[in-house]
């Protein structure tokens, strides 16, 4: 899994500070016609993996992490704060 942040600020009428974290940056490639890694379905097993058949590249190889939908729309967390600026 990879990790990572955004951070963003403006100042303009006040100030703003935004922090959006990531996690998941990189699920393991599945192929598109490929129910999982073996290529057989098991009993149970959750087909709903985000972003099949889609190559991300060289952070990617060797990933183990497979999140389904439900599990993705919890990847990203925006932190933000503000506060007014000082009259001149």
């Amino acid at each position: 899994h990879l990790f990572r942040s955004h951070l963003a600020s403006l100042t303009v009428p006040q100030a703003l500070l935004g922090i959006l974290f990531h996690c998941a940056e990189y699920p393991a490639f599945v192929a598109a016609d490929d129910d999982d890694d073996d290529g057989k379905r098991e009993e149970g097993e959750d087909t709903n993996v985000v972003m099949k058949g889609i190559d991300l590249g060289f952070c990617q190889k060797g990933s183990d992490c497979r999140p389904n939908m439900d599990e993705w729309r919890y990847r990203n967390v925006l932190w933000s704060t503000w506060w007014p600026l000082e009259e001149p």
